[in-house]
Order: C-alpha cells, then structure tokens, then sequence
C-alpha cells in the first residue's frame, strides 16, 4: 500500500537531504569521471533550462545506455536516428483522455498497463492493487488541478506543496525529479523522462517548463564547446537554443523551435 506523508516534515527528513547531498556531490564527480574531463564547457548536471513543452516532441526509439548513477553524459551511436513521437506514449494518450474528453481513469490504457503488470509482477512503483492505482490517479489529478491553478515551478521551489504519493525517489536531488531530456546531435529536445508532467504541461499549452538535460550527443557536445569558447560564428545557435549558454549558472528561458545541423 502506499502511504502518504511530508517525509521533509519527519525523522525521514534529514536522512532524505543528507542522502540527497550525497547523491549529488557524487553526481558530480561521476559526470566529470564519465564525460566532462574530456569537454571544456562544463556540463553541469543539475543546472535547469526553460523551454516550451511543445518544442519537445520526440523520444529515442531505444534510448541510449548510460548508468543511472551518473545524472548527465555526452554519448555517440545511434540511439537519435530511430524516433517516436512523445504523443504516441501510452501516459500522454491516457491523460488526454482523462483531461480533455473526461475518460475514467480506469478505461485508460495507462490504467489498464499498471494493473496488468501488478498482476504479473506483484507491484507497480510500490502500487499492489487497484486501492493503489485508485489513489495514484487522485493525486495525479491533484498534480493536474495544482499546476493548472499555480503554473509549473521546480521541485525545490514545490517544498511542502508536492503531492508526495508520486514521489517515487525520495534520496534522489531534486533536479533529478525534473522533466528530463536528450539533445540530439542536431540540437533537438528529446524526452527522456517526467512523462507525468511533460503529459499535464501540454496539455494545458504551457508557455515554458524546467528541464534539466541528462544526455547529450557527442557532436552536439563538440558544438558546445566551440560556443563555450567563442569560436563558433553561427549567431542562430548562440542566440536561440537553451544549451549553448554554458557560462551562465542561471537557467536559460527560450522558446526552442526545430534546428538542423548542416
């Protein structure tokens, strides 16, 4: 069963922020070790970019292999040649259905795929039976009602006001609860993770979401290095995609349209 409570509110508190830190300064270390030693712009892999959710639209076929203890790296191969569109995920196609046509929940195919893997492997994210996927779907609506009301902010600037019950990685750092995406090696967005939220973000036509970008390609992270060091010439790349900032420590607010490497 799942239980809710403010874990930032009880003894769990101060082992989640400890754990959290430690993950963290152990995240760092590892995206140097892994990519960053071998790039000069650094790849900082907790900072935030704020891009239109429309403008992401795609997710790897098969995404790229990385381990999950490093929370950004530069890979190469093939992982963004073969794509699908994000509105073919069965969360986006549930939770249209759910908020724009008022489906019930359990008639959505994301209802129906939890419930079948409960039954087949016991549990789903902590869920053991329909209790569970009953009361995940009320906070998912808390989520939706939320976001509508107050507009879409960080996991950190949420604190006490996050719906804890779809928090499903208390002792991760907070970044890596955001939205998460891949920047192709011609500069597109591609999901990654948060299909909850990325889902609610557009279908309410947002105007900007924080992502925080956990993988790049290997051209792209060359690109960036020559922005980093002043020597590319290409004004459209400086001025209009939301990672060639690299010397800012602030998260960069764009409207990121398609762009097409030559």
């Amino acid at each position: 069963m799942i239980t809710q409570f403010n874990s930032e509110s009880t003894g769990l508190g101060l082992k989640n922020r400890l754990e959290r830190k430690f993950r963290r300064y152990s995240g760092y270390l590892m995206t140097w070790l892994h990519s960053g030693r071998r790039y000069r712009a650094p790849l900082k892999s907790y900072d935030l970019v704020w891009v239109s959710p429309a403008s992401i639209d795609r997710c790897p076929a098969e995404s790229p292999t990385v381990s999950p203890v490093i929370p950004s790296v530069v890979v190469g191969g093939n992982w963004d040649r073969e794509l699908r569109a994000f509105q073919d995920d069965v969360v986006f196609r549930s939770f249209e259905k759910r908020f724009n046509e008022g489906v019930g929940w359990n008639q959505t195919p994301y209802y129906s795929r939890m419930k079948e893997w409960i039954a087949k492997y016991g549990s789903y994210k902590g869920m053991t039976d329909t209790t569970d996927l009953d009361r995940c779907c009320s906070q998912i609506e808390k989520l939706y009602t939320m976001i509508k009301r107050d507009g879409y902010t960080t996991q950190r600037r949420l604190s006490k006001r996050k719906i804890q019950g779809l928090d499903y990685e208390p002792y991760f750092p907070l970044e890596q609860k955001q939205i998460t995406v891949y920047v192709a090696r011609d500069g597109e967005l591609l999901w990654c993770a948060g299909a909850h939220r990325l889902s609610i973000a557009k279908i309410l036509e947002l105007e900007s979401i924080p992502v925080r970008i956990r993988v790049r390609y290997e051209k792209w992270k060359e690109l960036r290095d020559r922005v980093y060091e002043g020597s590319e010439q290409d004004e459209i790349w400086t001025k209009n995609h939301p990672d060639l900032d690299p010397r800012s420590g602030k998260a960069v607010h764009t409207h990121l349209t398609k762009f097409h490497m030559v």
